[in-house]
This record gives structure tokens, C-alpha cells and sequence, in this order.
């Protein structure tokens, strides 16, 4: 994890908006939990939704599918148990018995998770400053269910298991990591352009080679094969540092610029629009 100024987070939050884009805290959040588990009715006594209407919300509509048992094995039975349908915003199932709304989130540089047990009268907010951390949340999630109802902290294998793997992982992927060459690398500087995501800017700073997409900068490191020759490059800054390949080709003489999805593996194509000079001045 990297900290990042106050102005830097601002701009991550703009540019995935239509996701989520308002601020919050976890006194506010707690309110909500509130006004849900009072049926409607916010701490203060106001009415904000009618009791009818809320329960509405609380139906599921979809029936989420459980997951194939190669992906399920070694997971705890309460972790499958809490996805078994999608409502008016919430994940819909169950805790041993007790009926369970769930909602994660998550933008760049934020993960949280909301859970209601509303017979049971309880419910939790989880925030977090950081990507990736749906382990935690879901963990510190389990751990309250588990005091509440007094019962042993049977989830702390599968969250130790998930930080363990998640640890290796990224130690892989940091010894594939390589350095730049800025002489093979300056025929791909320059500006692109993609009528879906925009434009942005491959330019070399201080011999690092950086991505510039107008509401983030990220430094891109070469990932070499098993032959030591570079397959794509790996987003190296937040908020989006580990997640994001990009790949280099050439296509009727001009280069093209892709990049992954992470979520869907969906590929989006960049066009060669302007040329600039190798030795691009730090900002």
C-alpha cells in the first residue's frame, strides 16, 4: 500500500463516479444501519421510508446460482450461505438461519462491506482505505456474527489461507517484474486514443515509463516471460498498482496500445494519435 495525498484519492472517486462518488464516513454509515434495522426510521425519529416499502427492497428479485464446487471447496459454508439472491441493492441469504443482507463495495482505493441481520436486530459497516481487501471486511464481518452469537472463530483458517495465497501471488508477480528499455520503448511514445475509455499520454519520465490517463498517472513495469522477454506491462502506482496489463503492438506500421480489463479480461484497443519526444519532462 502507498499513501496518497487527500486531492489524488479525489480524482480516483471521479473517474469510476456512475460506481460510487459520494463521500462518507462510518458515523454516517452507521446511521443508515440504523434507519434500515428501525424499518424506516433514522436515529432521529424522522421517517424516511415507509415499512412496507423498505421490506420491498429487501425481497430478492434474481436467484444467484451457488458457486461450482472446484470454486466453493474449502470455502465456510457461511461465506456460500450469504449469496442466494440479489434484491433492490442488497446480496440476499442467509447466517445459519438468521436472514443476512449483504452489500460490498469497492471503487479505487476503497473497500467496504454493509451486513444486516434484521431479525436479530444488528448490523455492521466495514471501511477500508485500500484495494483488495474484501478478505478483511468479510472477515471482521464473520468475527462480529461470531460474538454476537458466542460462537468460536471458525472462519480464521479460510482468511488466513486467502492472505497466504493473496502474499504469493504478489511475490510472483514482483519476481516477473523487469526494467525498461527506454531505446525499445521510445517508438511507443506518444498520445492514444479510444472512443471508449479516452485518451492518454505513454511518455518516459526520469527513465521510468509512465501512463498517463488525465485523472491518474501510473508507472508501467515490464512482466518478462519464463525466456526473460516482455510480455505486457503491470500498472505499478494506485489506484490501480497490480491490477492492470498493458500491451505494445504494431498495426499498419502505427503502435496500438491494449489494455486488459481485470474484471471481465475484456481488451480495449488504443490508437497511435501523436508522437512525442523520448525525454518528456517530470511534471
Amino acid at each position: 500500500y502507498v499513501p496518497v495525498a487527500l486531492d489524488d484519492e479525489d480524482s480516483f472517486v471521479r473517474a469510476v463516479a456512475p460506481a460510487g462518488a459520494l463521500w462518507s464516513s462510518a458515523a454516517e454509515m452507521a446511521h443508515y444501519v440504523q434507519m434500515e434495522l428501525g424499518r424506516g426510521i433514522a436515529p432521529d425519529g424522522t421517517r424516511v421510508i415507509s415499512e412496507e416499502n423498505l421490506g420491498v427492497t429487501w425481497q430478492p428479485q434474481v436467484a444467484v446460482p451457488a458457486p461450482p464446487a472446484a470454486e466453493s471447496e474449502g470455502l465456510p459454508p457461511e461465506l456460500i450461505a450469504m449469496g442466494q439472491g440479489y434484491a433492490l441493492g442488497w446480496l440476499t441469504g442467509d447466517y445459519f438461519g438468521q436472514r443476512l443482507l449483504t452489500h460490498s463495495g469497492g471503487t479505487f482505493g476503497f473497500v467496504s462491506q454493509i451486513a444486516l441481520l434484521p431479525d436479530a436486530d444488528f448490523g455492521i459497516v466495514v471501511l477500508t482505505n485500500g484495494v483488495g481487501a474484501e478478505v478483511f471486511t468479510l472477515a471482521v464481518q464473520f468475527r462480529a456474527f461470531e460474538l454476537l452469537y458466542d460462537q468460536p472463530a471458525t472462519g480464521d483458517p479460510a482468511i488466513t489461507a486467502a492472505i497466504d495465497a493473496t502474499t504469493a501471488q504478489t511475490a510472483a508477480i514482483q519476481a516477473m517484474l523487469g526494467t525498461i528499455d527506454p531505446e525499445s520503448m521510445t517508438p511507443y511514445l506518444g498520445d492514444y486514443t479510444s472512443d471508449t475509455l479516452g485518451d492518454v499520454t505513454v511518455a518516459l519520465q526520469d527513465g521510468a515509463l509512465i501512463l498517463d490517463v488525465g485523472e491518474f498517472q501510473s508507472e508501467l513495469r515490464p512482466i518478462l516471460d519464463e525466456s526473460g522477454a516482455v510480455s505486457a506491462y503491470l500498472m505499478s502506482d494506485p489506484p490501480l498498482a497490480g491490477q492492470v496489463a498493458v500491451m505494445f503492438t504494431v498495426i499498419d506500421g502505427l503502435p496500438v496500445l491494449n489494455v486488459i480489463d481485470p474484471t471481465t479480461g475484456e481488451q480495449y484497443s488504443f490508437t497511435f494519435a501523436t508522437e512525442i519526444s523520448a525525454a518528456t519532462p517530470a511534471p
